[in-house]
């Protein structure tokens, strides 16, 4: 069997597993489920609407937004760990806002910083031209160091 083969199996024995025991997690801490779906749907639909091959936006969203839940994730584990306990903590507006608002942080850091690296990007590139451009010029030499024979023309200079 091939390593690829194997990958592919050890792939699929993962997939399985979490097929499994994902809806088992689910079901046995379902409050804490209810309180993350409800708490982390900024990230959801980020994940939907998000079609780069990363999922860059989604996951910088999601970082996020988790940070924003997990205190009252705790919350919930160290008070009433029942469904009311998540009805209560979801009808407190603070709650939900500071889940919310740590999802629109994930926003702002994506709409920010894609300018800000496109610009470093852009400045990068241009002093990697300039530093070609300045090798370009060392390979180039003038006719009276060329051989005839050995040498290409360039409108009054020859390269070899």
């Amino acid at each position: 069997m091939s390593e690829e083969q194997q990958g592919q199996g050890a792939s699929r024995g993962r997939t399985i597993i979490a097929w499994v025991v994902a809806p088992l997690v689910c079901i046995a801490f379902f409050p804490t489920f209810l309180l993350m779906v409800i708490g982390m749907a900024p990230s959801i639909v980020a994940f939907i609407v998000d079609v780069r091959a990363g999922k860059v936006t989604a996951r910088a969203i999601g970082y996020l937004n988790f940070a924003g839940c997990l205190p009252y994730a705790f919350k919930l584990w160290t008070g009433q760990n029942t469904i009311s306990g998540v009805i209560e903590l979801v009808f407190d507006p603070s709650a939900l806002m500071i889940m919310y608002s740590s999802a629109a942080v994930g926003w702002m850091l994506v709409f920010i910083m894609s300018p800000i690296m496109s610009a470093y990007l852009v400045v990068r590139h241009e002093a990697k031209l300039r530093s070609i451009a300045s090798r370009q010029d060392c390979l180039l030499y003038t006719s009276d160091a060329a051989d005839e024979e050995d040498s290409v023309d360039l409108g009054g200079r020859r390269i070899i």
